[in-house]
């Protein structure tokens, strides 16, 4: 599912204030009346957009992630499996590290919404085991729809572990290490 974007420059100016104040200001402590401030807009610009500053996050979330899921995408052509996993694996990172970790706490703690359904990026990621087990590089007992849940829900879990210590380890460096567990725990032995 696509994030609707209004061809709107008050909606694009949300977007940009929610995204600055997010690396200045904890999510919890954000408001609608400064987001709206930061972006130079009235309050009820903001309510004619988003109906609370959770679906605003939500959705500037989303963008975020089908921005990230199309630069994955770009930069893949040419590698092998282990090799595409990895630039999966460090651009994930990237794209919550970006986010920062106030946005991302505040992402789990949406009663979970955001992480139940199929973000972008695990469609990309789809696409990389889907390959993988069709060119033989992981097995093929495994479904690529099973693998993909293993993947994924290892990335979430150490993006979560990585939350509630407040950032206390290298994401990128941890999510490395356990892919790469992972990729030889469903390499194809030939």
């Amino acid at each position: 599912m696509k994030a609707e974007k209004p061809a709107n420059a008050t909606y694009t100016k949300i977007l940009d204030a929610a995204k600055r104040l997010t690396q200045l200001v904890n999510y919890n402590d954000m408001t609608v009346r400064g987001i709206c401030a930061e972006a130079g807009v009235s309050v009820g610009s903001f309510y004619h957009f988003f109906e609370s500053k959770g679906q605003m996050l939500a959705t500037k979330a989303l963008v975020n992630e089908e921005e990230t899921a199309d630069e994955i995408r770009k930069s893949l052509d040419g590698y092998p499996t282990y090799e595409k996993l990895m630039l999966f694996t460090e651009r994930y990172a990237g794209m919550n590290l970006e986010a920062g970790i106030e946005e991302v706490k505040s992402l789990f703690d949406m009663s979970g919404m955001w992480y139940r359904r199929r973000q972008p990026v695990v469609h990309v990621l789809e696409d990389i085991i889907e390959e993988g087990r069709s060119g033989g590089a992981l097995l093929a007992t495994i479904s690529s729809d099973e693998m993909t849940d293993y993947f994924i829900d290892c990335l979430r879990g150490v993006t979560y572990n990585w939350c509630m210590q407040n950032g206390g380890f290298d994401l990128t460096a941890r999510m490395r290490a356990y892919v790469n567990i992972l990729f030889h725990a469903f390499k194809k032995v030939v």
